[in-house]
């Protein structure tokens, strides 16, 4: 039997064995996903697809919903599944308990706010979450020297505080009347009930709260927090959020970056190496950008980058960057600045690096010149 052959053989079986094991565990999310891997090398696109949208169910329904975001990002034929899923979200207060949704019920438990009156004040921790009845609400964070960054316009239909149901850390953040608005208080108990008899409100609360999330992160970066939100929040519709294990190559030295790169937790570093010696630099911690100089210089990733701890990274396309960054020119006069300093950085490390090793070199010689 030649190798070609053999290779063959070898797929074949692997695809059966994958084959029994998702009929053993149809819940096996890894299964799934090598099943269907296996599905399309061997050009069963038809079979894949539903492998893949039962994956994608199971991701969602468990609130993985970074995941199921990436998988979709990652096979097309998945978008019809998204966008259904993103339907559904539209109208939350479609989906609450029949209870919530009764007139008398939410007249009374409403509330109106005057134009500038807090629904929620700075460093308050609300037990209830609200529905935007009427009106608008305006979500704030404060940025460096406290200035206040707007994160989000809430309109009818929102809810805010969806993030307490889901013990999601979140930025602090609090909540003003934009206009003359009317909201409803959502017992944080009768949530708690409706979620877990409602699957659909659920998945959609954690849907919404999953992309709300994005646009702080994105706002709450220092070098694009200043841009405007409705850039801020074209960027958070385009990007995904991955998560890489602690001492995994995210990137190797050399790499084209086709994303701009906000790490949101966790912490990597740059690995600078010349002969036997490795050189850690400066930890990028949250806030960090990384590829964020494409739209002015060549965008090659300058050095080993590896995760230090587990980090979590959001992945905003390239495109999509670029053209906010043309769009709003004082973001490109701040990458010229950014990148100056990381140029400089880097040269600077070298440098170290180079003296070290050829420090070390000397020291091996030394023996021999004796």
């Amino acid at each position: 039997m030649d190798t070609y052959t053999s290779k063959n053989a070898g797929n074949d079986n692997q695809l059966m064995a994958y084959a029994e094991l998702v009929q053993l565990s149809p819940d096996n999310k890894s299964h799934l996903r090598h099943y269907a891997a296996l599905l399309i090398e061997h050009g069963q696109s038809a079979k894949a697809t539903e492998q893949l949208h039962r994956l994608h169910h199971l991701l969602t329904k468990e609130g993985q919903l970074a995941q199921a975001e990436a998988l979709c990002r990652q096979y097309p034929q998945l978008n019809s599944t998204r966008k259904e899923l993103r339907r559904h979200i539209t109208s939350l207060e479609t989906l609450l308990p029949g209870g919530m949704q009764n007139r008398l019920w939410q007249r009374l438990h409403q509330k109106r706010l005057q134009e500038g009156q807090y629904l929620i004040h700075p460093g308050e921790r609300s037990d209830a979450l609200f529905l935007v009845r009427e009106g608008e609400l305006a979500e704030f964070t404060n940025g460096d020297n406290d200035t206040p960054i707007l994160l989000n316009l809430l309109a009818a239909g929102e809810i805010i505080g969806g993030h307490i149901l889901f013990q999601q850390s979140q930025q602090k953040t609090y909540v003003i009347a934009n206009k003359q608005s009317t909201i409803i208080r959502l017992p944080h108990s009768k949530m708690i009930s409706a979620i877990e008899s409602h699957p659909t409100l659920k998945i959609a609360l954690q849907q919404r709260q999953h992309d709300r999330n994005l646009a702080i992160w994105i706002s709450t970066c220092p070098l694009l927090q200043h841009i405007p939100l409705k850039m801020r929040r074209e960027m958070a519709g385009e990007s995904h959020l991955q998560t890489y294990e602690a001492n995994t190559l995210i990137h190797k030295a050399g790499d084209n970056l086709s994303h701009v790169e906000l790490i949101i937790q966790g912490s990597a570093s740059y690995l600078l190496r010349s002969g036997e010696i490795t050189k850690h630099l400066k930890s990028l911690t949250p806030g960090s950008l990384v590829g964020a100089m494409a739209n002015i210089q060549d965008n090659r990733c300058p050095a080993d980058l590896v995760s230090s701890q587990e980090v979590e990274i959001l992945h905003i396309p390239q495109a999509v960057f670029n053209r906010v960054a043309d769009a709003y020119p004082p973001l490109k006069k701040q990458l010229f600045t950014y990148a100056e300093k990381q140029q400089l950085h880097l040269m600077q490390s070298l440098d170290e690096l180079q003296t070290q090793q050829w420090n070390k070199e000397q020291e091996k010689r030394k023996p021999y010149e004796l």
